[in-house]
């Protein structure tokens, strides 16, 4: 299998043995396993060298400085010395047979294919919550996508995408300086790109909802900030497409609406 996994890492010891276990346990072995640490304190260096004595696929790169979670996950991607790569974070975990569904598909596809999956939302191991089927993102029109992406709507790829490494380099990669929101810059400038969007057909891994992200310690106006950036950018890079500008509009008119309410917007799994 001509597929690297970057395990992205920073401060969750408690969670990281359970993602490295859904990882070596899978069916398909990938080539390697890169776990990129963006300078933790806790024991996850120590979890890493572990399962690096027992796992030859496993290897770790610590960041010299913090570099949050774009620049982590970069860096991480970069290292990869695989065709493909696929990312997991660190608090979440592969579900069985994931890597195998994901690898036939980007072997099927085109070299400017990206792969998503399903996903199951979880509290923890013994608590999921709901699922989210990310094939409808797949079948629509790449200006229906471009919509759909710029409302956020509910079905729309997440942060664990698998694609070819040239593919990621090409498309000018995560950009570091955004603390929020990379995964969503990354996947609209893919769709402009005109990218193909494939499914792998499963449900692939388990997104762990525990609250401790950096996405649920920001402030309220930060969160603000990179959505106007994020979309300010994308939007100048598109040509000011319509679908993109509509979509835009109604995510940030349904905010508005949310925050009136005082309610939690239906996107909150993000």
């Amino acid at each position: 299998m001509n597929l690297s996994v970057v395990v992205v890492n920073y401060n969750n010891s408690r969670f990281l043995r359970k993602a490295l276990d859904s990882v070596v346990t899978q069916s398909c072995q990938p080539a390697e396993v890169i776990v990129t640490d963006d300078c933790s304190t806790d024991a996850s260096c120590e979890i890493v060298a572990e399962y690096a004595s027992t796992h030859p696929i496993v290897r770790w790169q610590r960041t010299l400085k913090n570099l949050g979670p774009a620049g982590n996950r970069d860096a991480g991607i970069r290292a990869c010395t695989s065709a493909n790569f696929v990312t997991l974070d660190s608090d979440d975990w592969l579900e069985s047979g994931a890597l195998e569904a994901i690898d036939r598909r980007l072997r099927a596809g085109g070299r400017d294919t990206i792969v998503i999956s399903s996903f199951h939302v979880a509290r923890d191991e013994a608590t999921r919550l709901f699922t989210i089927d990310t094939s409808p993102y797949c079948s629509l029109t790449n200006k229906k996508q471009l919509y759909s992406l710029a409302a956020r709507k509910r079905f729309m790829p997440h942060n664990q995408l698998a694609m070819k490494t040239d593919l990621y380099r090409t498309l000018g990669g995560l950009r570091p300086s955004l603390r929020l929101y990379e995964d969503w810059d990354f996947i609209l400038r893919a769709t402009i790109a005109g990218v193909s969007w494939e499914h792998s057909g499963v449900v692939a891994y388990s997104y762990r909802r525990n609250g401790t992200g950096v996405s649920s310690s920001a402030r309220k106006m930060a969160h603000v900030r990179h959505l106007i950036r994020v979309a300010a950018s994308n939007i100048r890079a598109s040509g000011f497409d319509h679908f993109l500008l509509a979509g835009f509009v109604e995510l940030f008119v349904r905010k508005g609406a949310m925050r009136f309410l005082g309610r939690r917007s239906p996107e909150g799994f993000n």
